[in-house]
Order: structure tokens, then sequence, then C-alpha cells
């Protein structure tokens, strides 16, 4: 039903699917990313050209009417059964996470917890499917 352009630079094979697509009838969607990457100079000209601004999943679903095929109140349900029974402490580093990933530097930082304490509610909330690991000991939220 389309295409979504999260990372891609000017001369990239994403961006020839996205053409693809849109010779096809299908519709094109960018992710935005920072400004200062060249793997996000794809998505950022689409998005002057026209393509639908995606911030998360519900935005593709709304623009390809898909609401009756995905139930959002399951979708709803899922999430909230990822954050039963989470600790003081699991809550207090979620809401640390902002949109960019963090070292394990910064969230020590950030959060105050010693290494082992971090590292152990780390794991919890990828258990969850709440956070997720990047090389280089990153992490960031799960979408």
């Amino acid at each position: 039903l389309g295409v979504v352009v999260v990372e891609a630079t000017l001369k990239s094979g994403s961006l020839i699917t996205a053409r693809l697509a849109l010779e096809q009838g299908r519709e094109v969607f960018a992710v935005p990313g920072r400004v200062d990457s060249v793997k996000s100079q794809g998505p950022h000209r689409l998005l002057q050209q026209g393509a639908k601004l995606v911030h998360g999943v519900e935005d593709i679903i709304e623009e390809l009417h898909l609401s009756e095929v995905m139930s959002h109140g399951a979708s709803a349900e899922m999430n909230d059964r990822k954050h039963e029974d989470m600790s003081e402490g699991e809550h207090h580093l979620l809401s640390c996470f902002d949109v960019y990933p963090l070292n394990i530097e910064e969230l020590v930082r950030i959060t105050g917890y010693g290494l082992s304490s971090l590292a152990d509610l780390l794991v919890r909330l990828e258990l969850r499917g709440l956070v997720r690991q990047l090389p280089g000991q990153q992490y960031e939220l799960s979408q």
C-alpha cells in the first residue's frame, strides 16, 4: 500500500523504491531525521516533494484508512501489558529517554543510578520490549 523511508542518502536505493512506489500509485511516507545527518537528506527531500510526514504508526494507519483492519484498542492493550507491574526505577529510567539514543554514561549521569542497577533496569526494560540496545552501549526506546 505504501513505502516508508526512514533513512536515505540522496543517492540511495530507498529513494528509487519511493519513486517506483509513486509510479505504482502507492503512498510515500517519510520520517524526518537529524538535520546534520547525511542519512536524513533522502527523507527530507521526499517531504519537500510532498511525501506524507510520519511521526508514528498511527499516521500511516490513518492515511491508509486501516483503522478498521488494525484494532487500535488491541494495540493499546498490548502496550498497557508492557507497562504492567513496572518498578519505580523502571518508570524513572523510561522517562529519561527522548528521541535520540543515550549511551550508558549519559544514563548513569541522568538517572543517578549506579552502573549495576542501571544495567539491571535496562535488561528488564529490554525484556518488556520497551528499550533496545544499539551498538556502542547506546540505548533507545523501542517503537
